[in-house]
């Protein structure tokens, strides 16, 4: 039958009359899972069950387990983190695989939270191409499973970003202080968390009153520095009476020495300051940085200037685009540039890690896509998207190339550590002595000391025993000096490894040498007095020698 009223049956429901929401919108929880999978996948198949060589994430593990054994403050390092890693130290031992999945679970957490931090804040588009550069990058996820601070300093970022972003969110409400109290709060007590998290992050407080004072809103700005101030001040008081330490204090003295391992050097000057930053940027910036983002291939030769002037002219620009376009880019940039200028006059050029920059990688790759984006702006939208597609799809290239190669080549590794060889994939030099470590732990009680050149790495295959670290032998000291120093501290063993200076190559001859000092000084005056009791290994072999005062 024909409608009586055919007009009525032409109009559209309500629903057609709906603007439709773009793809990624649309199916941002998809997609977002998608990439959460991705970066789970990707860190499984680069998980690490072994120690670093150069011992850093066996010292926060020792912090760790002093402070839950012996109630001694993690000072001097990630205090915060050392004090969160003794959770489940307390609660499963020291077990080395169990603390890197500890911290892989930070690494996804701070995945998790970094999109919810920026979920309907930025173009999902950015966040989206950032979240999957972060998941498929071997060289950042090489840090995801270590017991390094990096991957739970990202989630402590990460959340102080989320709470900085929810304040300035609550904030254009206009509703008055004591209605959005709970969100200062929050605010202030992130803004310690992440002061406690890194020594150079005790300026991160500041990227807020910063904003607000680039905005003109002067309250607003005092009160963000007020509420961390009335966090910070209540815990450094609290720590005095409880430890007697001031977490402020260990922070400036190994920023102003010249040398934070030799402090005997002295104080920096103010060109000294100047050089260091000058230097930084071009290790971390022309190299290091460049590196993580895919343009240049590890191990990369030279640190040209030029590098990181293009780099920050971009990202610059990048920051004063949104300055009017963009809030929340616009405060990650001032974070980026606080933290990174701190970092740059702080950390001496001498103790340059990778891993120094790599906490600012997740929130460089959003500055660096919008950058490209704030560039082109000024043209039609064909170059826009067409240039931001040609850099994404150059570092996607490189950076799985990279990635592959990493997994094809820890994925043997991981299969043989996981099935009981835990010291497969070291080096000779250190599978020597690792197992001259068990061998001591087995046959040496606990109140003998042993001294070793890398202590904190032997604890942790050691069943946690304790070792005497001897760091440096000077060149004039005297047996009986030598002697009397083992001596004083109850040291009956040393432990002579051949550890090789460039860990890449066995060289002969090219070894860590200070305790081989050690014992040829005491052995030319004393011959009867030190003997090798102990043997591990034929080629780089490590010696237990055998003191008697």
């Amino acid at each position: 039958m024909q409608s009586k009223n055919p007009t009525a049956a032409k109009k559209p429901s309500p629903a057609a009359t709906l603007p439709t929401k773009p793809f990624l919108e649309r199916n941002a929880n998809l997609v977002f899972g998608v990439l959460l999978l991705a970066f789970i996948l990707v860190g499984g198949l680069l998980f690490n069950t072994k120690l670093f060589l150069m011992g850093d994430d066996a010292d926060y593990i020792l912090d760790a387990l002093h402070f839950v054994k012996n109630n001694q403050y993690p000072g001097g390092r990630s205090s915060l983190y050392a004090m969160v890693l003794g959770i489940p130290i307390a609660l499963f031992g020291v077990n080395v695989v169990t603390l890197k999945l500890f911290s892989f679970l930070c690494a996804v957490g701070a995945f998790i939270l970094l999109y919810f931090t920026f979920k309907k804040r930025i173009p999902y588009w950015l966040l989206f191409t950032a979240l999957l550069f972060l998941g498929i990058n071997s060289g950042l996820q090489y840090y995801s499973s270590s017991n390094l601070s990096e991957a739970f300093y990202t989630l402590v970022q990460a959340f102080f970003l989320f709470a900085a972003f929810k304040l300035v969110d609550k904030l254009e409400n206009g509703k008055s202080f004591k209605e959005n109290l709970g969100t200062w709060l929050v605010y202030g007590l992130a803004a310690l968390l992440i002061s406690l998290s890194k020594n150079v992050a005790l300026l991160a407080p500041m990227t807020l009153p910063v904003y607000f004072l680039f905005k003109k809103q002067w309250r607003y700005a005092a009160l963000a520095f007020g509420l961390f101030l009335a966090f910070k001040i209540p815990y450094e008081i609290l720590l005095r009476a409880i430890y007697g330490v001031n977490t402020v204090a260990a922070q400036m003295d190994q920023v102003m020495a010249k040398d934070m391992y030799h402090f005997e050097y002295g104080k920096e000057t103010l060109s000294g300051f100047i050089d260091r930053f000058f230097q930084n940027l071009k290790i971390y910036i022309s190299g290091d940085m460049w590196a993580f983002l895919g343009f240049r291939k590890e191990p990369f030769e030279g640190t040209p200037v030029l590098y990181w002037i293009i780099m920050v002219a971009l990202c610059g620009y990048g920051a004063y685009y949104a300055f009017k376009k963009n809030a929340y880019i616009f405060i990650t940039a001032l974070y980026l540039m606080i933290m990174m200028g701190v970092t740059f006059v702080a950390l001496q050029p001498a103790v340059a890690q990778s891993r120094i920059v790599v906490i600012y990688v997740p929130l460089m790759l959003i500055l660096f896509f919008y950058s490209l984006y704030a560039a082109t702006a000024w043209g039609p939208q064909t170059l826009q998207r067409g240039v931001i597609i040609v850099a994404g799809v150059f570092m996607f290239t490189t950076t799985m190339g990279k990635t592959s190669k990493t997994i094809a080549t820890n994925i043997d590794e991981l299969s043989e550590n996981l099935s009981g060889q835990p010291l497969y994939g070291f080096t000779p030099d250190w599978i020597n002595y690792l197992e001259m470590g068990e061998y001591v732990s087995k046959n040496i009680p606990n109140n003998v000391m042993v001294a070793a050149r890398k202590p904190n790495t032997l604890t942790m295959y050691s069943n946690g025993r304790p070792y005497y670290g001897v760091y440096k032998v000077s060149d004039n000291a005297t047996a009986d000096e030598l002697l009397k120093e083992l001596k004083d501290n109850n040291v009956h063993y040393l432990v002579l490894a051949s550890l090789r200076a460039n860990p890449a190559q066995a060289v002969e001859g090219q070894i860590i040498n200070t305790l081989h000092r050690m014992a040829g000084t005491i052995a030319q005056k004393y011959p009867t007095q030190v003997k090798i009791v102990h043997t591990i290994g034929q080629t780089e072999p490590c010696y237990l020698v055998e003191v008697t005062y």
